[in-house]
């Protein structure tokens, strides 16, 4: 686990004591809104995944790839300082930002060193071609010579950056400055002499591009690294007329089959030669009319016998020269060379980078933290093994999984090496993505994004230093880098330094929940709405939390401010020496009395049911955006949260008996609910839902105190409630209304049974009471309703001694004449599916006895669970009746249900088809 997984998880419902007051919502008084940017802004989020409009929308963040590296600059040195806080052994800072804050970070922090006007060559970042960094001019006595030494700046990316490209953008205009006339533009990746790699020495820089020829006229200079792999770049010349430049390179053709580009974090740029101040020749009225800092030099001339001329000094010129000897005199504008941006077109917006600020981890073979894979330094490396004594034991497959913290779209990874000789890089490999959702063993669903298949070589291929595939786009959460162990009595290791990963659309699944939101222990929870652009293939989907109670705790960190204490925190940080004292934070956490978990997924945006327990005195709403498309996004505008007066303070509940032994039997089942301080005119409906594969028959109706129910000879028919009737029964649900029950009634308890088969594992039931038709439900939460059970939930469980899928398969009749004279036309198929949840097709197949299929009978139900019937008709899949004699037929669900612990259980019956 990285860095952040000790003090990130356990913060995730946590609130700072100072935010409790924060307004995250309108309240009326039946109605909570949430609509503006100042409501969205506290609301938790994976950080970087969703975007407040000014004007109060959400939608999900766009990544992009061939992005301008220089835009983020500082929000990458922010996040270096605040990884280093949190994790000093793994991130560390370069020198000149240590001990500075992240919010104290400026444009200007982005420039390492310049040799020239330093303050100014944060211009060149700023977005504006009206602002320049031009370097100071040089006193007249000067060579030439040291325009190298003097003419130069180094800008760091803050993080290490695939280079695709980079594009030197000069003063636009003539009158606003001159291009460069002859400079070097170089990249480091922090890489330092493997000959001076002791703390603080510089990088070693190399050429992306060294001009030869002259550069007078051309303003926007585009240097292209694709396929350009290593750290020797070749120098060319700039040439052409457009003057694209392109660097040419003894291109390694692994290089460009794995579409790697230059791995970069500095950018360098040298000026080795200007035409100072004889830029360009001017008339005299034109040298006049410059301003004193862009005139040039003034050349006098003395003419010769030969016809020719020869420069003089300007004293020698007018004193000196007759006037007949005088020669011509030449002006000239001084040089201005201005760079008025730079731009470093990356691979886009790695994804990877933010997986710890997401609350993301990174699980690694490696007792190491996999935070050195995105540390942006590439001489630390992330020890990978590839070989293994054979004699030892170990694990042939071993793997990196990443979680991201959120969903994205990716299509492209690419990684750095360490140093070639201190390792191996990967020998064949595979890139496997999932979006989270499980086998029936409960293992993640994975699959195959890209096979990298390298050499036969084991490790691969010594001295590469990048490589990366792309992909198919897929939508995903979790990123798999697996690879294979080989017995081998040398111990060989990969060392990765950094991964990334690239995608390009909207993120496909994003969520923002609440702080609690206050309700006031007298309120019901009715409904809740929201306002939602939703493009085909987008949702908008909330969901709801409720408590009654928080408490206050402490937080106490270690002098680092990286890990955080739990067990006997207090005690250890006291008798911590002061320097080994971190932060003690105060935060609120939620109560024991929450829902452990958050509702099902709401679906009308124009009023869904609140099905959280309720009437509590704090909510939290989660809010989540899907897409299906890259390109397309939800937008979530407002949410409008219902509430409305209880029918009682409280209604406690809980079903018996709550475990069975058998599935698919008919038996009897029963409710019972304890409402506590009935208020104002009481209730007079109560209703009862299961799973949809359920049917419930009603079969009463009783009420009283809870000493008439612990009766042992307790007699049901006098508890009979009078004047109940059932409004309806016979599916998964059963309503009944009843004399309203009004405060100090006589009723304490109610007891519905109803009849019904479990079909599945578990079922779990669902009750509410209200007053008349037009009033609002209050959910019944699950407790203990009565001692004369024992049973404190409302979820029915079964513990079958039995694991086969399909039961009691009956073929009715056996033997059937499809002469189509109404009597037996028809065979069915009679069974019942146990089990399976999930929505699974049913089949049964006929075969005749050579063992050709004759047909094939299917049905599909959202839950596969449940009783069954399905008839043939005597008739083959052509529509025409079968040839009398005995036929074989197979009964099976269409499901996967390896690691689940089930079995299949195809069946087999045979039928007779007579005329």
């Amino acid at each position: 686990m990285a860095f952040a997984g000790m003090v990130v998880t356990v913060l995730a419902a946590m609130t700072p004591l100072q935010g409790q007051t924060t307004r995250q919502f309108q309240s009326g008084d039946s109605q909570i809104i949430v609509t503006t940017q100042r409501h969205w802004d506290d609301w938790e989020r994976p950080q970087g995944t969703i975007e407040i409009t000014a004007t109060g929308e959400l939608m999900p963040k766009r990544w992009n790839v061939d992005t301008d590296a220089t835009d983020d600059i500082v929000d990458f040195l922010r996040r270096e300082i605040e990884s280093s806080i949190a994790d000093p052994i793994t991130f560390k800072v370069p020198q000149r930002l240590t001990g500075r804050s992240a919010a104290s970070v400026t444009l200007a922090d982005a420039v390492v060193d310049a040799g020239s006007n330093v303050d100014d060559v944060a211009n060149i970042l700023d977005g504006s071609d009206t602002t320049f960094w031009e370097p100071a001019a040089l006193p007249g006595d000067v060579d030439r010579d040291v325009i190298p030494a003097l003419w130069w700046f180094t800008i760091d990316l803050g993080r290490i950056v695939f280079i695709k490209k980079i594009v030197l953008k000069f003063a636009p205009r003539e009158d606003l400055g001159d291009p460069f006339f002859l400079y070097d533009v170089l990249v480091s990746d922090g890489r330092r002499p493997i000959s001076a790699r002791a703390p603080g020495s510089p990088p070693d820089f190399f050429p992306a591009l060294i001009s030869l020829e002259p550069n007078t006229d051309e303003r926007v200079v585009e240097i292209d690294l694709r396929g350009v792999t290593g750290r020797g770049v070749p120098a060319v010349e700039t040439t052409g007329q457009d003057r694209e430049v392109q660097a040419q390179d003894e291109v390694d053709e692994l290089a460009l089959d794995d579409m790697s580009t230059l791995v970069g974090r500095f950018v360098q740029v040298v000026i080795q030669g200007s035409r100072l101040d004889r830029a360009e020749e001017v008339s005299q009225a034109e040298y006049e009319l410059l301003a004193p800092a862009d005139a040039g030099t003034v050349e006098f001339y003395k003419k010769l016998d030969d016809g020719t001329a020869l420069v003089v000094p300007e004293e020698t010129y007018f004193n000196r020269l007759s006037e007949v000897d005088r020669g011509t005199v030449r002006y000239f504008r001084r040089e201005r060379p201005r760079l008025a941006e730079l731009e470093v077109i990356s691979e886009g917006d790695d994804v990877a980078h933010g997986i710890f600020r997401r609350e993301g981890s990174i699980t690694s073979p490696d007792s190491r933290t996999g935070g050195i894979l995105l540390d942006s330094n590439v001489e630390t490396a992330h020890l990978l093994l590839l070989s293994s004594n054979p004699v030892v034991s170990f694990e042939p497959t071993q793997s990196v999984i990443f979680d991201l913290g959120s969903f994205f779209w990716l299509n492209a990874q690419r990684m750095t090496y360490s140093y070639p000789t201190d390792g191996y890089t990967f020998g064949d490999y595979t890139l496997e993505v999932s979006d989270g959702s499980r086998e029936p063993d409960g293992s993640f669903k994975w699959t195959i994004a890209t096979q990298r298949q390298q050499t036969a070589t084991l490790g691969g291929v010594i001295g590469k230093i990048t490589e990366g595939n792309n992909f198919a786009s897929v939508a995903a959460r979790l990123v798999k880098l697996q690879w294979n162990v080989q017995p081998r009595p040398e111990r060989l290791v990969a060392n990765p330094s950094e991964f990334q990963l690239f995608g390009a659309g909207f993120q496909p699944n994003v969520s923002m929940t609440s702080g609690r939101i206050p309700l006031g222990s007298t309120r019901n929870l009715v409904s809740i709405e929201w306002d939602a652009d939703t493009p085909p293939g987008t949702k908008v989907q909330l969901q709801t939390r409720t408590g009654n109670s928080f408490l206050s705790d402490t937080l106490y960190y270690h002098g680092d401010n990286a890990r955080l204490y739990e067990g006997g925190a207090e005690e250890y940080y006291n008798n911590r020496n002061r320097r080994d004292r971190g932060n003690k934070i105060g935060v609120w956490l939620d109560g024991p009395d929450w829902e452990k978990s958050f509702s099902s997924f709401y679906g009308d945006p124009t009023g869904s049911p609140i099905t959280s327990a309720s009437p509590r005195q704090f909510v939290r709403i989660r809010a989540t955006l899907t897409s299906d498309d890259p390109d397309v996004h939800a937008t979530l505008k407002e949410i409008r949260l219902n509430f409305a007066d209880p029918v009682a303070s409280l209604l406690v509940g809980e079903i018996t008996p709550a475990r069975v032994d058998t599935l698919g039997v008919p038996r009897r089942l029963s409710l019972y609910v304890m409402p506590e301080d009935v208020v104002g005119d009481g209730f007079d409906q109560l209703l009862l839902t299961a799973p949809a594969d359920m049917e419930l028959t009603f079969e009463g109706l009783y009420g009283g105190n809870a000493a008439d129910f612990d009766a042992e000879d307790v007699n049901l028919e006098q508890l009979r409630i009078e004047g109940a009737q059932l409004v309806e029964d016979g599916g998964d649900s059963v309503l009944v209304t009843f004399p309203a029950i009004l405060p100090r009634s006589d009723i304490e308890l109610l007891r519905l049974d109803v009849n019904a088969a479990l079909f599945a594992i578990s079922a779990p039931m669902g009750a509410a009471l209200r007053l008349g038709d037009d009033g609002f439900w209050q959910r019944v939460d699950a407790g203990n309703a009565t001692d004369s059970v024992a049973d404190n939930t409302l979820t029915v469980i079964a513990v079958p001694e039995s694991h086969t899928i399909i039961r009691d398969l009956r073929v009715v009749p056996p033997a059937f004449p499809p002469n189509a004279d109404t009597i037996n036309d028809v065979a069915s198929f009679e069974f019942d599916v146990v089990l399976v949840r999930e929505s699974s097709p049913v089949e049964v197949e006929i075969y005749d006895l050579s063992g050709r299929r004759v047909r094939l009978l299917s049905e599909q139900r959202l839950a596969t669970t449940g009783a069954y019937a399905i008839s043939w008709d005597g008739t083959d899949e052509s529509g025409n009746l079968v040839p009398p004699g005995v036929y074989a037929a197979r009964v099976r669900v269409e499901t996967n249900t390896s690691g689940a612990g089930l079995d299949q259980g195809d069946l087999l019956r045979t039928i007779a088809v007579i005329y």
